[in-house]
């Protein structure tokens, strides 16, 4: 992974942009300065002052020629005074030219000497003809001299005019030059402009369009409902950035909306379940109402025929055997009825907190043994045998007496109920995977219990019959009461059954019974 500071974001991409264009600008400007100064340096301000007094000097050649022959044929002595003020100016005019342009001092000293002559012929003549003595010998002498003289003046006149403008026509070359090449170098940074803004520009709105459209088009699918969308944005720059929480942000949405989903499932299935204790209740109060109501039918029908009878029953003796009969279903069903009243009031106190444990080490044998003994009458009216098998010198357990005679009673009260033939075995052992307490096991060969009612056979209220027609009546309270006794010692339970061969319940009992410590 790069460094922050080599990750382009958008805002160093537009810096970047801005710092070349500048760089650029910067550039062109050193270089428009360069060619300027290389133009200031051929514009030399007294090769034009040259020029213009070598032109000037030549108009004041053509002026004292101009005054000179005024005054030969006018005969005016002022066109030689002119002619003087004339050549002041042109020798004047030729030691400036030498200070300004010394590479030309011996062309000019040429041109002095040549016009010192001439102007000498030309004056000595005008003031001949101005004396009007034409018969003087040196008016020829001094004619002649002018006459070659002056073509000679201009020659060296034309020449020096010839070579500034030549110093001219060269500059203008030089300049030329320079123009070309000030032109070259503006196309050459203009088309590396152009190169690098085609082959850039692209690339950066291509850097930010390309995520950004990616990120709508994200968003959109987010809006429309599709909470897996997710923006594939890879750059590191604000967009990068700005799709990374984005993707954050759905993923936390679909998250919610999986909990939501999960909370609806839960909110269903508790909503299920309510339905179902509702009808388990119903069931309950419907089956709770039979069974109380049979035995206290029974109660209120045998004692009222007993007391209507009473007299008779002094009288009669095969009476009085029937009216002892009569007593003994009332004392069944009072009992009957008391444990049914007992087993609400310890689910009651279960729930309400308010049953309390009074443990003591015991000899679960001898709880097994005397429990068998109170029901083996009723396995006896039934035909089945009861038996029990006891692992010999198994230590003591701290439990409550009575709640766990009530627990092995329930199981043999459900497992001789269910059994129609074969028996009931018990069986209180010490298990290898188990070492924390002891075993009891209570199996029978009865009817069992269908595969899909097992998970549920320990939750109250509930059957695996509950239709008003069952063949064996109970309130369903039985086996949650026992499972409720057993947890609230520290211990387990759980059922193996199979429909037809019958059934074997499993208790967990820990020798501590639910106490920190193991008894001694």
């Amino acid at each position: 992974m790069l460094p922050s500071i080599f990750r382009f974001t958008i805002r160093r991409k537009l810096w970047l942009m801005t710092l070349f264009f500048l760089a650029i600008f910067v550039i062109n400007g050193a270089i428009s300065s360069y060619f300027a100064r290389k133009t200031v340096s051929h514009l030399d301000p007294a090769n034009v002052e040259v020029l213009k007094e070598v032109i000037l000097l030549s108009r004041y050649l053509k002026s004292i020629e101009s005054n000179l022959s005024s005054a030969a044929e006018t005969g005016e002595i002022e066109f030689v005074k002119k002619t003087s003020q004339t050549e002041r100016q042109f020798l004047s005019l030729i030691e400036n030219l030498k200070a300004y342009d010394p590479g030309l001092s011996k062309e000019y000293d040429k041109v002095r000497a040549i016009f010192m002559e001439y102007i000498q012929a030309g004056k000595r003549l005008s003031q001949i003809l101005l004396k009007e003595d034409f018969s003087n010998p040196e008016v020829a002498v001094n004619a002649n001299m002018v006459k070659l003289l002056l073509p000679q003046l201009k020659k060296h006149m034309d020449s020096l005019e010839d070579a500034k403008y030549q110093e001219f026509l060269n500059l203008q070359q030089a300049m030329e030059e320079i123009s070309r090449e000030h032109v070259r170098t503006d196309v050459a940074i203009t088309l590396m402009v152009i190169v690098f803004s085609i082959i850039t520009a692209p690339i950066m709105v291509r850097s930010i369009n390309k995520p950004l459209r990616e990120l709508v088009r994200a968003t959109k699918e987010l809006g429309a409902g599709n909470l897996a969308a997710r923006a594939d944005v890879k750059t590191k720059d604000e967009i990068g950035v700005l799709a990374e929480s984005f993707n954050s942000t759905a993923e936390q949405l679909n998250m919610a909306q999986q909990k939501l989903y999960e909370t609806n499932e839960i909110l269903k299935d508790a909503n299920r379940q309510l339905k179902e204790a509702d009808k388990h209740k119903t069931e309950f109060l419907a089956s709770m109402s039979h069974e109380l109501r049979t035995p206290l039918n029974a109660i209120i029908n045998f004692s009222d025929q007993i007391i209507e009878d009473w007299e008779e029953l002094k009288k009669d003796d095969e009476w009085n055997k029937d009216a002892k009969d009569m007593l003994e279903r009332v004392l069944k069903s009072s009992r009957h009825l008391l444990s049914l009243i007992n087993d609400l009031l310890d689910l009651a106190k279960i729930e309400a907190g308010m049953m309390k444990l009074e443990l003591m080490d015991n000899d679960l044998g001898s709880i097994i043994a005397d429990t068998m003994a109170n029901v083996q009458p009723l396995a006896g009216a039934k035909g089945i045998f009861l038996e029990r098998t006891i692992q010999p010198d198994l230590p003591p357990v701290a439990c409550d007496e009575r709640k766990i005679m009530q627990v092995i009673l329930n199981l043999l009260s459900n497992a001789i109920k269910f059994t129609d033939s074969g028996g009931v075995h018990v069986k209180l052992f010490q298990k290898a995977g188990y070492k924390d307490g002891l075993v009891l096991e209570v199996r029978d060969s009865g009817i069992g219990i269908p595969a899909d009612a097992v998970h549920y056979v320990f939750d109250r209220f509930r059957q695996v019959d509950g239709s008003d027609a069952k063949r064996y009546q109970g309130t369903g309270l039985g086996l949650n009461l026992v499972k409720e006794i057993v947890e609230m010692h520290g211990g387990a339970i759980e059922v193996e059954s199979e429909v037809g061969k019958g059934s074997c319940f499993r208790v967990f009992l820990p020798y501590n019974g639910g106490r920190k410590e193991k008894p001694a």
